[in-house]
């Protein structure tokens, strides 16, 4: 049972939530080191989890995040660009985002693949696989930030003149940009809400430390909500009150395999395009 107080739900001890995702855990953290995130502390502690056991171990734990740098021990490393809003900003902006942006992707022949963060906000994801430092020929970091400069556009001119544009107009009271850009940025400081600022957050997650990500299926220590992978599908019905409650998620069977999109795949389809 799930009990809700102030800050949101807090699984007890025992219940079994990790024990319950291992499987569909452990592909996300092995090779990688394992920061363990807590209630109201700043900092974390890094452990490695290879075994589905260390996972299990978790639920005596209390509540416990889980995030991990972006580049495995084997080189491989993900794009994440993180989609935030202001507390007082309504999820509809996010998922509504979030829909146009997986027809950006699908324009450039690129697979969308979403996961709430537990926190009213989306990541989006897919692995460069092994890649080199030819294949950025840019610097890592760069292509990174090129690729998300060149999602928020593209988002942007997607939503320009339509009623979906209408929608966040009422919704937030903004009249301009939906979304910005933050080059390799972290966590948005609490109450971003800046007048005249586009309600919409679009950053990337640094590659290089102390770049961090919020592992699928872990729990966000502050809501004790799931961190889960979404289909597109799956946005347009998606309740975060109701279908992030880990009782929910644990008992999920579907499979959510991370897109593979090589650095030369995205230059090609995506770039050659603007």
């Amino acid at each position: 049972m799930i009990a809700p107080p102030g800050d949101g739900p807090i699984l007890p001890l025992g219940t079994g939530y990790y024990r319950a995702v291992a499987d569909r855990l452990l592909p996300f953290l092995t090779g990688r080191p394992v920061f363990l995130l807590r209630p109201g502390r700043a900092g974390s502690e890094s452990v490695r989890i290879e075994a589905a056991a260390g996972i299990a171990a978790l639920d005596e734990a209390g509540r416990t995040g889980l995030a991990v740098p972006p580049v495995d021990a084997a080189g491989e490393s993900w794009f994440a660009l993180r989609l935030t809003v202001p507390p007082w900003c309504p999820f509809e902006v996010v998922r509504l985002s979030a829909l146009k942006l997986a027809l950006v992707l699908e324009d450039a022949l690129l697979e969308p693949w979403f996961c709430y963060d537990g926190a009213g906000g989306l990541t989006l994801l897919w692995s460069w696989g092994r890649a080199e430092g030819d294949d950025f020929p840019e610097g890592v970091e760069a292509f990174h930030a090129r690729t998300g400069l060149e999602l928020q556009q593209r988002l942007e001119r997607r939503l320009a003149g339509t009623p979906e544009r209408d929608r966040v107009g009422r919704w937030t009271g903004y009249e301009g940009a939906v979304s910005r850009f933050d080059v390799l940025g972290g966590e948005p400081p609490a109450g971003d809400e800046a007048e005249g600022t586009p309600p919409v957050r679009l950053a990337t997650v640094g590659v290089v430390p102390p770049g961090r990500l919020r592992v699928p299926w872990s729990l966000n220590e502050a809501s004790g909500r799931a961190v889960r992978p979404l289909s597109r599908e799956d946005l347009y019905r998606f309740d975060p009150e109701v279908d992030a409650e880990p009782d929910r998620v644990k008992d999920i069977r579907r499979e959510f395999p991370v897109p593979y999109h090589p650095p030369g795949t995205v230059a090609r389809e995506l770039f050659a395009q603007s």
